[in-house]
């Protein structure tokens, strides 16, 4: 009886087998998204283009200008394009040099005002030293804004609230911590 079962099991298993045949996989996307995605990556070298292949980890298929302009692109009214801008310029903004990073930080402190969830959101998804990149940048610009003495830490506090849509206490309080952290940040 024994011997049945083990010989009933073989058989099936060769059945199994023998059946499946080897088939390439075969991406699928919606007929929007795909569209969308293969014009993108079709076409000339541009910002869409650009944080695709840097969310995709091909950072090096992308000239360290179409990554430096990526930042331009965060005031788009697209939600996934700020997201996807925004993530591709945490990834990148390591390779920038000193001069680079300071064309972006205007960029960046008018997302952080617009966007501030969303970016809070993208920095504790960062590398450390990325987001000590985008706190410098942060600094500077808030600095900035505070010499002018027509601006105060607290309007740029209340500014960044106003905009936190769906925020609880606790990215509040991340707002408020950030600001101030910037603020008090000696760059050398």
């Amino acid at each position: 009886m024994k011997t049945i079962k083990i010989f009933v099991s073989i058989v099936l298993l060769l059945c199994l087998f023998t059946n499946c045949k080897e088939q390439e996989f075969e991406e699928i996307y919606s007929e929007l998204d795909g569209d969308e995605y293969l014009a993108d990556m079709s076409g000339e070298m541009n910002t869409r283009k650009a944080a695709r292949l840097i969310i995709e980890n091909k950072i090096d298929k992308v000239p360290i200008e179409f990554q430096v302009l990526i930042a331009d692109s965060l005031s788009t009214n697209d939600a996934f394009w700020k997201r996807t801008y925004l993530e591709a310029l945490s990834k990148t903004i390591g390779n920038f040099n000193e001069s680079q990073r300071r064309a972006i930080g205007a960029s960046l402190f008018n997302f952080f005002i617009h966007q501030p969830k969303l970016f809070q959101d993208q920095v504790k998804e960062m590398d450390f030293e990325n987001s000590d990149l985008f706190l410098e940048l942060m600094s500077i610009e808030i600095n900035k804004h505070l010499q002018d003495q027509q601006i105060t830490i607290n309007s740029i506090i209340n500014l960044a609230i106003k905009y936190c849509e769906n925020c609880n206490d606790s990215n509040i309080d991340f707002l408020i911590k950030y600001v101030e952290l910037a603020q008090k940040l000696v760059i050398e």
